[in-house]
């Protein structure tokens, strides 16, 4: 005969887990901002990608609270996952970050079952709670922005390292090499840094030579001794430029990460536009190329930390629109008729999210015209009868 197993089974290490979930600091050790080199891209992080199926188990403890009506349980459990994201975001590291994201969103559709539930308490106030932006990414995307002159060392000190012009060309030549595994073998233009002979009959000093002329007359223009730049080697020059412009085009994009969202989006897309046309490929020195493989990952993340606030503040005017029907008797005719408590504002568009009232159903809706690419919500709100 088939007998169900315990909980405990199902649900091991209970107390071990809330107890870690309740701690006010959370250290991983992993001293990441200390590393260097190629092996900034192939750090291996296999607890953050372990932590999923913790999520994961939460994600099943809290339906089956919620199926056998455990709601102080259920939320004990989310509260257990969103500080389990927030924890594992907390390593500077961009994969970190979207790994707890991807926990939080994963948690929402939880949410969304407890608020579905009959009888289920309003979450009004413990979403509102929760930090804002709940996984916070701004630390990992400035140690990302790092990663430039930590894959290529040699832009840390280019200024005043002395070497020989044979040296400078060989420090080029191998950043090129350790630089090809982020672009998946592609420099520029669709050609490959193994394929660098073919490109005009240019070898790494090659390129160098076609960089250089626009490299001094910029690092002249920032006030430079022109006597000084026209003494150093080619390759210095070339590097010297290199690690300038990766500093400039890296604060540029940053600065616009600190305005709201919908700013942010369009000058970030407006300066990328301006900087990385093909015409300034070459001109712009090796800076561009580093620059250019680097940050799509931040625009990445930057999405998805959105998207993930976008959700979670539809949550809140949910339990908004619940709030008023418990008090008015029916549901709100718009959002504006909603006085009990203040209703979120949609975080992308900085306007009201998109709502109406058909007969007895409410429809709220996160329409593809947000801009959150592949994600729209539609939610259908009903009063029991």
């Amino acid at each position: 005969m088939l007998r169900r197993p315990p909980r405990s089974t199902l649900f091991p290490y209970t107390t071990l887990f809330r107890s870690a979930s309740e701690r006010r600091d959370c250290d991983w050790g992993l001293e990441f901002a200390d590393v260097r080199g190629l092996d900034v891209i192939s750090f291996r992080l296999p607890e953050f990608q372990h932590s999923r199926a913790l999520s994961r188990m939460l994600s099943l403890r809290t339906r089956v609270a919620i199926a056998e009506g455990r709601y102080d349980d259920a939320i004990d459990h989310m509260r257990m996952n969103y500080q389990l994201a927030r924890d594992v975001s907390k390593e500077p590291i961009i994969v970190c970050g979207l790994v707890g994201l991807a926990e939080a969103g994963f948690f929402n559709g939880t949410v969304i079952e407890l608020i579905a539930a009959k009888d289920s308490p309003n979450l009004y106030w413990a979403l509102s709670e929760l930090p804002r932006p709940l996984v916070d990414l701004r630390e990992a995307i400035r140690l990302e922005m790092s990663f430039g002159k930590r894959i290529f060392p040699v832009l840390l000190d280019v200024e005043t390292a002395e070497h020989s012009p044979k040296e400078w060309a060989r420090l080029i030549s191998e950043g090129l090499k350790d630089y090809e595994p982020l672009t998946d073998g592609i420099l520029f233009n669709g050609v490959s840094v193994s394929q660098a002979d073919t490109l005009r009959g240019m070898s790494a000093a090659g390129l160098s030579m076609l960089i250089y002329p626009n490299a001094k007359q910029r690092l002249v223009a920032s006030g430079m001794d022109s006597a000084r730049v026209e003494n150093m080697p080619v390759g210095q020059v070339v590097l010297i430029d290199a690690a300038r412009e990766y500093q400039r085009i890296t604060d540029e994009i940053e600065k616009w990460l600190y305005v709201p969202y919908p700013t942010a989006k369009e000058r970030i897309r407006q300066t990328e536009k301006k900087l990385f046309n093909s015409r300034n490929r070459l001109q712009g020195g090796f800076g561009i190329i580093i620059a250019d493989a680097l940050l799509p990952a931040i625009r990445a993340v930057s999405t998805a930390q959105m998207r993930l606030e976008w959700q979670m503040a539809s949550l809140r005017v949910i339990e908004a629109v619940r709030m008023h029907a418990a008090v008015a008797g029916r549901l709100p005719a718009s959002l504006d008729d909603i006085v009990i408590v203040p209703v979120p504002v949609n975080p992308i568009t900085n306007l009201p999210y998109l709502y109406r009232l058909d007969e007895k159903t409410a429809v709220l809706e996160l329409p593809f015209s947000d801009g959150m690419p592949g994600v729209a919500w539609r939610f259908e709100i009903q009063l029991e009868e």
